[in-house]
């Protein structure tokens, strides 16, 4: 009785949506439309917001992997990098390259003769290595590439603590804007206390 109950309530509720849409109230399912000037918006966008993206990934990437759900935490991860790069190329004033998802081949573009700075380090060169794969092999059941014997690891906890460093390393290259949220500060609570003390635990981000 109580799954018939259950089903009712769920199927009352796809009725209400059905209802909002068709009468186009509120956002619950939002009506979606093409953005106009897409590629200028892309272009004039700064640099932080896509550090506020990374790190939407980061925090949930975290979670994931100490819930011991490993392949979407680095598919998570793969998205902060993916995120962060885009950033430092917007800091530095680097032309993006238009919907890139490699993060190899983001890395490269990201380096010029000038960098010194963790860019150019052999450190990242592995950490995107390591995370590259999982925008693909986690996604679809074919991949356009994919590792040799279709073979991957995931170790605990050395994979997230790599991530960890990572954003560690790319926060000490851009600084961020403090009138910015951040959500890797204590100050942004709309997460339970409880989940938000998980993702900061053994984090070398907090570590003093």
């Amino acid at each position: 009785m109580k799954k018939n109950i259950k089903i009712k309530k769920i199927q009352e509720y796809i009725n209400y949506l059905s209802e909002s849409y068709k009468k186009g109230l509120g956002t619950s399912i939002p009506k979606m439309e093409k953005v106009e000037n897409y590629d200028k918006k892309r272009k004039d966008i700064s640099y932080e917001y896509f550090i506020l993206s990374g790190d939407k990934h980061y925090f949930s990437a975290r979670i994931l992997f100490l819930h011991n759900i490993g392949e979407y935490s680095m598919f998570c991860g793969q998205q902060c990098i993916e995120n962060y790069l885009k950033a430092y190329q917007k800091y530095k004033n680097i032309t993006p390259q238009k919907d890139i998802h490699d993060i190899e081949e983001l890395l490269l573009s990201c380096r010029t003769k000038k960098e010194k700075d963790f860019i150019k380090s052999e450190e990242i060169e592995i950490i995107v290595k390591k995370y590259n794969p999982f925008y693909e092999n986690t996604r679809y059941p074919v991949q356009k590439k994919r590792p040799k014997n279709g073979k991957y690891t995931i170790f605990y906890p050395f994979d997230i603590e790599v991530l960890d460093y990572f954003v560690l390393k790319m926060r000490e290259v851009m600084p961020y804007p403090n009138n910015m949220l951040d959500i890797l500060k204590d100050t942004y609570l709309p997460i339970e206390e409880e989940v938000f003390n998980m993702f900061k635990k053994d984090n070398v981000y907090y570590m003093s």
